[in-house]
């Protein structure tokens, strides 16, 4: 498949993608049934929401309990350096295979006799 059919392709399902987010929002905002509908995920939402910020809570205690200890420091450490390596590996590579930007050719309307 050649990059022209890929890009009509990828245009068209983007496109369909769109389509259907608008259907539905406009389903969501402008009848009844869809603002009951809203208002339910919305309630849903923001219960998940609380349980969620809960085990954040304790997730955060419990790190820094371990802290204190001594024992996720040094490794959160380790962590932290082989993070920047590869970050650091992953952009030569980047650079490497970006082609450099080149200087657009002038083009004038003159027309020359």
């Amino acid at each position: 498949m050649d990059e022209s059919a890929r890009n009509e392709n990828g245009f068209a399902k983007g496109f369909l993608v769109g389509i259907l987010l608008g259907v539905i929002l406009t389903f969501l905002l402008t009848t009844k049934k869809g603002q009951k509908i809203l208002s339910f995920l919305k309630g849903r939402g923001s219960k998940f929401l609380d349980e969620l910020g809960g085990i954040a809570k304790d997730v955060r205690e419990n790190i820094e309990e371990k802290a204190e200890e001594g024992k996720v420091g040094e490794k959160v450490t380790e962590l932290v350096t082989e993070m920047q390596e590869r970050g650091r590996a992953v952009a030569k590579t980047a650079l490497k295979k970006v082609p450099r930007p080149t200087a657009p050719k002038r083009r004038t309307f003159i027309r020359r006799k």
